[in-house]
Parts: C-alpha cells; sequence; structure tokens
C-alpha cells in the first residue's frame, strides 16, 4: 500500500470504528466515504487470513468505556490429497462488528450505530518439502473473494453518506503464506503437532464507488501447538483422546484497528474422538475446543468444533 493511501487509511479507521467517545471532527462526504471504505476492507482482512485453530471469537473492546463488540467466525482446513506433497486449504471467514459512528455534519453532532459485516472465501495451494523428522516446510499462495455491507439507520443525517453500501461492496485478495509444520508421536500414544506461520494478503475492493479508494493490507504472523493424550474413557463407542493447545498471533496490516490488539493469545481445552473405524467418509477424528483469548485491551472466549481428514 502506498504510503498516502495508509495516511488516509489509518484515519478512515480511527474515525469510523472508534471504541471509545471523542469529539468529531467535521467531515465532508468523501470523507466519511473514504472512512467507510478504510473500515470496509480493514474489517474484511480479518476474515480472510487462515487460521490453524479456526473457531467462533467473540469480545468486546477493553477500553474504558466498554467499547464495541467484535464476533467473527471462521471454517476450513488443509491436508495433503493421497499423501502427496501438494497442499490444499480453504477457509470460509465471516465477522460482525458494532462500533458507534460519530460525525459532525451541517453543524450538527451526532452519533449513528452501525453494523458492519464481511463474508470472505480463501483457497490456497502449497507445496511441502521435508526439512526435518515429522517436518515440512509449505509456501503457499492463496487467494480469497469477499463482500462486505454495513447497516446503518435508513433516514437521517447519514442516510446520502451510507446508502451508496446499501447492496454491498465486493473485494478480492491475493496473497501467500510461509510455514512450518511438525507432527511428532510420543511414548504412551502422546502426540504433537505445531506450525509456524506467516501469512500476507493484499485486498482491493473491485466495484461500485468504493472501487477508487484504494487497498488494504491482512498480515499475520502466528504460532501454534496441540498436544493429544490418550484417555480411558470413550464417547460413541470410539476411544477419546484429552486435547490441549497453545497458539499465539501477531497483527501487523490494517486488521489490528479492528481488533484493537496487535497481538492474541490463545490458550485451549477439548475432547478428541477417533472416528477411523466410524465408516464416515474421510473424516478420522472428531474435536470439541474451548479457548481463552486475550489481546492488549481485549479478552473473550471461543467455541471450535473441527475434523482431521
Amino acid at each position: 500500500m502506498a504510503a498516502t493511501s495508509k495516511a488516509w487509511l489509518g484515519r478512515g479507521v480511527a474515525m469510523a470504528l472508534m471504541l471509545a467517545p471523542a469529539t468529531a471532527k467535521a467531515q465532508d462526504v468523501r470523507d466519511q466515504i473514504r472512512a467507510q471504505a478504510a473500515g470496509a476492507l480493514a474489517l474484511l482482512g480479518a476474515a480472510t487470513v487462515p487460521n490453524e485453530a479456526a473457531s467462533t471469537l467473540s469480545f468486546s473492546g477493553g477500553t474504558e468505556t466498554g467499547g464495541a463488540r467484535f464476533r467473527g467466525s471462521q471454517f476450513g482446513g488443509g491436508f495433503n490429497p493421497d499423501g502427496s506433497p501438494l497442499y490444499l486449504e480453504g477457509f470460509l471467514g465471516w465477522n460482525s462488528y458494532d462500533p458507534v459512528l460519530l460525525f459532525d455534519k451541517d453543524m450538527v453532532q451526532g452519533e449513528a450505530p452501525t453494523n458492519w459485516r464481511s463474508a470472505a472465501l480463501t483457497a490456497g495451494v502449497g507445496w511441502d518439502f521435508p526439512i526435518g523428522a515429522g517436518m515440512v516446510f509449505r509456501p503457499i499462495l492463496d487467494v480469497a473473494v469477499g463482500n462486505i455491507t454495513v447497516d446503518t439507520p435508513g433516514d437521517g443525517p447519514l442516510e446520502d453518506v451510507t446508502s451508496f453500501l446499501d447492496d454491498g461492496v465486493m473485494a478480492t485478495g491475493l496473497g501467500g503464506a510461509l510455514m512450518i509444520e511438525g507432527n511428532w508421536m510420543l511414548r504412551n500414544d502422546w502426540e504433537v503437532d505445531a506450525t509456524l506461520r506467516h501469512s500476507h494478503m493484499w485486498l482491493q475492493t473491485t466495484n461500485g464507488p468504493l472501487s477508487a479508494f484504494g487497498s488494504a493490507e491482512a498480515i499475520t504472523s502466528s504460532a501454534w501447538a496441540r498436544l493429544r493424550v490418550p484417555t480411558p474413557w470413550q464417547a460413541l463407542r470410539r476411544p477419546m483422546r484429552a486435547v490441549t493447545e497453545v497458539a499465539f498471533a501477531s497483527y501487523t496490516g490494517d486488521q489490528a484497528e479492528i481488533l484493537d490488539t496487535t497481538w492474541l493469545a490463545q490458550i485451549g481445552i477439548g475432547a478428541e474422538i477417533d472416528l477411523r473405524e466410524a465408516k464416515l467418509p474421510w473424516i478420522d477424528a472428531g474435536r470439541l475446543m474451548l479457548r481463552y483469548t486475550r489481546g492488549d485491551q481485549v479478552d473473550g472466549v471461543s467455541f471450535g468444533i473441527s475434523a482431521d481428514f
């Protein structure tokens, strides 16, 4: 993103997605549209970057006034077809964010609740290069397509500013990732999975009046590990393993403005059921996870349902 684009993007997000009340400065219609575009693209970025610990996340900003609420979900995963070095991944992400838009129009100050919604489909292809016992290095190319909508009051002083988003806005993304993944079987059937991943996605609106207002970047660096431990219990007449997870993610792209933090740390506990003998097509195991997430000014809980193929 060019320096000039970053300048107006920062100002736009700060104005449109503010978590605490502040004195609203005068904006003409063009400035407010730019703020809407910047916020929409940043929100979409939070849905496009694949997350190995995909789940549902909900939290409120940690400012003194309580902040605005963010809710996000992502479903997907990756696999190697027929055990080949080829790696394919696909993720569907969607989220909602409810800030209050402060404005100054015709010498009258006011505020209007807004509801931002984004949905994105991300697909990637990569190749595994063995680098050690149980470890691979994996470069990945990702593409994404998404839709952005925003709900504001249907009448009043903001109608002429936000009506251009009534039909939604399409955006596309192109990027990639560098990933190191490991899997190790330990004594007593304990199993460890771990990944390091750096993802970078460039986003651009592709239609409508927003197409002239530049682009946004979603950048995430993450570390994640999972430990599976056998238990004496069964579920659905199948062996069950206890699961613990730890993860850390750093956000240096525009989505950090939405999350109100540049990092998130996560710890989770759950259970996994072996389904290899259950005659379910392609599914080896099913997993339920409860996670606690902490960031710079936010915290929350998430619940995840996933499967191994």
